[in-house]
């Protein structure tokens, strides 16, 4: 039996999760992505009118236009990460998009994971390996998260970007770590205004 990774101390790098070998959090990561397939096969059209408001965005920027009769002033960078999607399917001429929206609920699964994967290494950071497995399954088992985890808006997306600029700033502080703290709390910032509460106090 390993003895546990220490806390993070000044100066000094915390060991991180394996998760390339560590079973505990493999198995975490696959007992979420179950979860995630559960709540999409229970899902039953869109669960909020923001998430075709961000598609619609996100098609328009595609295809240089505007959206009409939209007032809500929105962070552009979730619509501006989907785009992409809608710009390929213009150019093969896709006229149903239903694969374009399950691609995009692909997407926002990963993302879960990908955050799933950053709570297990905040918590390795702060409080030594095995510390790290308990914020990720708590995470990975809220309601909320597995609801909005097949959903296409902005959260999780944002909370990936908080959670990778947070990572940075608990790392040792020298310039590069600085920079790449930065633009990922700015980008979390542009994906959602909300993350404001989060980037200002770090980056301070």
């Amino acid at each position: 039996m390993h003895a546990a990774s220490p806390p993070l101390e000044a100066g000094r790098e915390a060991p991180l999760p394996p998760l390339g070998r560590d079973r505990s959090a493999l198995a975490i990561l696959a007992l979420v992505l179950v979860l995630e397939l559960l709540s999409w096969s229970i899902l039953d059209g869109y669960q909020i009118a923001d998430e075709v408001e961000y598609m619609e965005h996100a098609q328009a920027m595609a295809r240089g236009e505007h959206v009409l009769d939209s007032y809500t002033i929105r962070a552009f960078g979730f619509s501006a990460v989907l785009a992409p999607l809608f710009w390929v399917a213009d150019r093969f001429g896709v006229e149903d998009f239903r694969a374009v929206v399950w691609i995009v609920r692909a997407i926002q699964m990963a993302l879960g994971l990908w955050l799933v994967r950053i709570a297990m290494r905040l918590g390795a950071r702060l409080g030594g390996r095995g510390a790290g497995l308990l914020p990720g399954l708590a995470v990975g088992v809220n309601p909320v998260f597995l609801q909005y985890a097949v959903s296409p808006v902005s959260g999780m997306a944002a909370a990936v970007a908080a959670g990778m600029g947070l990572e940075a700033v608990t790392q040792r502080a020298n310039a590069r770590r600085g920079a790449i703290a930065g633009l990922w709390l700015g980008a979390s910032v542009l994906l959602a205004y909300q993350c404001i509460l989060v980037a200002g106090p770090a980056l301070l």
